[in-house]
């Protein structure tokens, strides 16, 4: 099947509808690309939203060529626009079964013949409709967290894209870091990675620096208190900048607000101690000091990597949670085949 559909909302209850019997759904956004895709494929079926910008000719033309393919041509109209060309239209709020009855109905036009009916009882039919229903609510549910997944890393790309122009080496940072985090968390935690949002924040810890005037930000020396606590808010300004892709109760939202919290309480912005700091951002928090120590800085040179070593090492239970830090030394291989550090 064809479906013609810019509306995210209506494509979902589309494919989520078809799921249910198993029919396979190509999508396109524009009438001009749906023409061009009748040109060398054969649907058994073309579906038309009036809410696709095209005139009443451009309507008309794919109609034509859906029936040359010997496809008949439904239409999802607005409230305003019914779509003339079209063998059966379906008006505004459309449920599955209006679009399964639609399919049908078409189908048997096609092939001259009445749908074949199931004879079931009440209380079979009752159940077929329930099972239909959770199949129905699971389609709609995993096709809805996918569309939220691809937006949000389309958008974690455009911000980091955003960062690499203001300041090259935070952006390098927050790729390098990342890799470290997720090895990490693989070792301490590796059920973390089954949330997408982990990763997002892995990538995205540093975009509150985005607010942070260049001056503070790409300063060659150490900083001035008061330029040092500027600089802190980014974790605050980044919890802020991503709240739209990362809600506060998600795995990667408390990996930007809470990775320069310490151990022993002493950390930023909210003093966590201990087991109150989230697990992904502990974990974070070791990864980041890792690229931290082992990268070059405007006002020193980067460190070995068995300094770095050391250095986390002496500051697990003060600033690190200590068994994470147990799981950075254990599997320290795996960490150092991901640098050139000597």
């Amino acid at each position: 099947m064809l479906a013609v559909s810019a509306d995210d909302e209506r494509s979902l209850l589309l494919r989520a509808s078809l799921h249910l019997i198993e029919v396979e759904v190509d999508e396109t956004p524009s009438i001009d690309q749906g023409c061009q895709l009748l040109d060398h494929t054969s649907p058994g079926l073309v579906v038309l939203d009036a809410a696709v910008p095209g005139s009443a000719a451009a309507r008309e033309r794919l109609a034509r060529k859906a029936a040359r393919c010997g496809a008949p041509v439904l239409a999802l109209a607005t409230a305003t626009d019914p779509v003339a060309c079209a063998d059966l239209t379906l008006f505004p709020d459309i449920n599955p079964h209006d679009i399964l009855g639609a399919v049908s109905s078409l189908a048997a036009n096609l092939y001259q013949q009445e749908p074949q009916a199931v004879q079931v009882c009440p209380e079979e039919q009752l159940l077929l409709q329930t099972h239909d229903l959770h199949r129905l609510v699971e389609a709609q549910q995993a096709e809805r967290l996918e569309f939220q997944h691809r937006s949000a890393q389309q958008t974690a790309r455009g911000l980091l894209d955003v960062l690499a122009l203001r300041d090259i080496e935070t952006f390098e940072h927050s790729l390098r870091v990342a890799s470290y985090a997720r090895t990490l968390s693989v070792a301490v935690a590796p059920e973390l990675l089954t949330d997408p949002s982990t990763e997002l924040g892995f990538l995205l810890h540093d975009i509150g620096k985005l607010g942070i005037p260049d001056r503070i930000l790409l300063h060659p020396g150490p900083l001035t208190a008061q330029h040092l606590k500027r600089m802190q808010e980014h974790a605050v300004l980044g919890a802020q900048v991503a709240s739209s892709l990362l809600p506060p109760d998600t795995a990667g939202a408390a990996v930007i607000h809470h990775h320069h919290e310490h151990w022993d309480g002493t950390g930023y912005p909210d003093g966590l101690k201990g087991l109150e700091i989230p697990l992904c951002a502990r974990i974070f928090a070791v990864a980041d000091a890792l690229d931290a120590l082992t990268s070059d800085r405007p006002y020193r040179r980067a460190n070995t990597w068995e300094h770095a070593l050391i250095t986390i090492s002496n500051d697990a239970g003060s600033h690190f949670d200590p068994t994470v830090v147990a799981a950075l030394l254990q599997e320290r291989h795996a960490f150092r085949a991901l640098t050139a550090l000597p």
